[in-house]
């Protein structure tokens, strides 16, 4: 897997150096600002790309358009998600553009708002409901792939209600694969993770630790509350 080099050229880099401290951290950012800067830089890059083989990819970051760096977080999240993938178990895919690239980089289509589930890399369920959840969970083991919901960093009980209690009992607390990107997190400012999901009990055995994918082979362990 190719090394990545973030270059900041044409800006100071005091105005990006906050949001690229969260990319994954296997990756190596270069920041270069002035244009004193810009052709020790270039140098820079040739010489990593020469000691890489040329296996370096080179990123320019837009400094009005950081959405582009994380875009990058979500596809090593969602590789990270899909290597390990299990022949028969099927895979129930939460709500929000965190979770997408995960179906697209199956060739699958996403529904934004809704939840999908994936079998054996296919789309066997598009837009499910409960009854559809747990209708597969009868016939397939299954692992449940969510990512917070909105700034107060819901796991459960908003915006993916499908998800119910019956549900995530039928998974267990080791079934559920929690993504996020750094920044998502960080945007917490030591918050915890919350889950409601209507059932006392289950949201009960759902708070503690749990750990969270934030990129390609790369976990922390964060708190849930309820």
């Amino acid at each position: 897997m190719a090394r990545v080099l973030v270059s900041t050229y044409g800006f100071e880099e005091s105005k990006v150096l906050g949001a690229l401290r969260w990319l994954p951290y296997d990756r190596l950012v270069l920041v270069a600002g002035g244009r004193s800067l810009r052709e020790r830089g270039l140098r820079r890059i040739e010489e990593a790309e020469r000691a890489a083989g040329g296996r370096v990819e080179v990123v320019r970051v837009d400094p009005f358009d950081l959405a582009s760096c994380f875009r990058g977080t979500l596809e090593a999240i969602a590789q990270d998600v899909i290597d390990p993938m299990r022949e028969g178990v099927a895979y129930i895919v939460g709500p929000g553009s965190s979770t997408r690239p995960i179906l697209t980089r199956l060739g699958l289509e996403k529904t934004l708002v809704g939840i999908d589930v994936i079998l054996d890399r296919r789309l066997l369920v598009a837009d499910a409901n409960e009854a559809a959840l747990l209708e597969v969970l009868s016939k397939h083991p299954a692992r449940v792939v969510v990512t917070p919901i909105g700034g107060q960093g819901y796991l459960f009980g908003r915006g993916n209600q499908p998800i119910s209690p019956a549900v995530l009992q039928a998974v267990g607390r080791e079934g559920i694969l929690v993504i996020s990107t750094p920044e998502k997190i960080h945007a917490l400012r030591g918050r915890p993770l919350l889950v409601d999901s209507g059932d006392p009990e289950v949201d009960r055995w759902l708070t503690g630790y749990m750990k969270v994918i934030t990129g390609y082979h790369e976990r922390i362990v964060y708190r849930v509350s309820t």
